[in-house]
């Protein structure tokens, strides 16, 4: 399983070798070494491998810039199938949290668990796309 990794914890103005970034991200010397593999570069390549600050955070934001994935209009993210889908016959409930934003409460189709959304109130008829709203409420 795939953590996410701060990468502000990474400074921009300090230099670090493989040890000191798996201590920073609390990951094995190993995985710091894959991450050389997909990219990560050194200042050069004379040992102890040196990794300039402002390229190792350039690299996890890219990393974790990589894995996002936006919810299209109409879907809501299942935690426990861990995908977006289009909550049972198409159906949302409203509940209103604030003046500006709600959650659409649904059910999802794969493990029948009730599945929100966060949505500013103002963007509702973009996010909701296609589902019907079935009713509003506190």
């Amino acid at each position: 399983m795939s953590r996410r990794h701060n990468p502000l914890r990474a400074q921009l103005h300090r230099s670090y070798t493989i040890g000191e970034i798996a201590a920073l991200f609390d990951v094995t010397k190993t995985t710091v070494s894959h991450w050389i593999r997909d990219g990560l570069t050194p200042i050069d390549r004379k040992r102890p491998l040196i990794f300039q600050g402002e390229h190792l955070r350039a690299f996890m934001q890219a990393r974790m810039a990589a894995t996002k994935r936006p919810l299209k209009a109409g879907e809501i993210f299942c935690v426990a199938c861990k995908r977006a889908r289009v909550s049972v016959d198409s159906a949302v409930d409203l509940r209103i949290v604030s003046a500006t934003s709600g959650d659409l409460v649904g059910r999802c189709p794969a493990c029948t668990r009730t599945i929100y959304r966060r949505v500013k109130l103002a963007n509702l008829a973009r996010d909701i796309g296609s589902l019907t709203l079935t009713a509003q409420g506190p």
